[in-house]
């Protein structure tokens, strides 16, 4: 259930390096809500995209990472 189908259920891949004093753009988004194993909860996958500015290059990027939440 965790992870990309595509990566092989892995959920980050870091793309390239990260330097003192470089400025990042974060994205994320809810991929996914799911009903979780009690009633008081759901499941949510989030997606992560990281990149720096500079250069506008992809340096992170993470897929269907779950998260607990309370309803």
């Amino acid at each position: 259930m965790d992870g990309d189908p595509k990566w092989d259920n892995r959920h980050t891949r870091f793309l390239a390096e990260v330097y003192a004093g470089d400025e990042l753009e974060v994205k994320y988004s809810v991929s996914d809500k799911r009903e979780g194993t009690t009633k008081n909860y759901d499941i949510l996958s989030i997606d992560v995209q990281i990149k720096r500015i500079r250069d506008n290059k992809p340096i992170v990027v993470s897929r269907r990472n779950l998260y607990r939440m309370k309803k």
